[in-house]
């Protein structure tokens, strides 16, 4: 078994059908009201994909979400104009509401989890021609997005829900021409590597 298969061994990282969709909005609920004091389900949950790591038991271990471009505006473009940070020919999507169940957030899992949950979001947004990708993060998640290439942006905003949060982005396109021939790891990982615990489809 190679390298990258022992990461994932045990967990498949796909596009949530109906059924997973309301198990990943279950583990988001559980986790927000412990964590933030609130859910965490908002209008756009209705719209977006959702993404999701399930485990070994059919159990979903991680969740997040991307809100296409059809869907403006985004969250964060109630603080900010989405023209500051993109070119008006970009195709972009907003994620959010990253979350992971506690137990495998342990460094040598957790991380594990992290970069398979990055690496389905960087394959499906290309998969489906989107060029940006954009997220309003709490500072724990800062760097999370910036081990996976996102750049923090000058732009600090106060959320009416979550309080202090940056904006942070990145260029898929420039990201892929810049790394997917570097040598680092999570690089090669993310933009080089083949994973077949990965599923595309809807």
């Amino acid at each position: 078994m190679g390298s990258t298969q022992r990461l994932f061994q045990g967990l498949t990282f796909k596009v949530a059908d109906y059924s997973e969709r309301e198990r990943a909005l279950d583990l988001r609920r559980r986790i927000y009201t412990v964590e933030h004091g609130t859910a965490g389900l908002d209008e756009f949950d209705d719209v977006a994909i959702h993404l999701v790591a399930i485990d070994q038991h059919s159990a979903i271990v991680a969740a997040l979400r991307l809100v296409a471009s059809s869907y403006r505006p985004f969250d964060f473009e109630r603080f900010i104009s989405l023209d500051r940070i993109v070119s008006r020919d970009a195709i972009p999507a907003e994620v959010s509401r990253f979350c992971v169940e506690r137990t495998h957030r342990a460094i040598h899992r957790g991380q594990v989890v992290h970069l398979g949950m990055l690496k389905l979001l960087y394959e499906f947004a290309s998969h489906k021609g989107i060029t940006d990708l954009l997220a309003l993060v709490l500072p724990e998640m800062e760097i999370v997005y910036k081990v996976a290439f996102f750049v923090p942006l000058d732009i600090t905003v106060e959320h009416p829900v979550w309080g202090p949060a940056r904006i942070i982005h990145l260029d898929l396109i420039r990201a892929r021409m810049a790394y997917e021939n570097s040598k680092h790891p999570v690089a090669r990982l993310l933009f080089r590597t083949n994973v077949p615990n990965i599923i595309l489809s809807e």
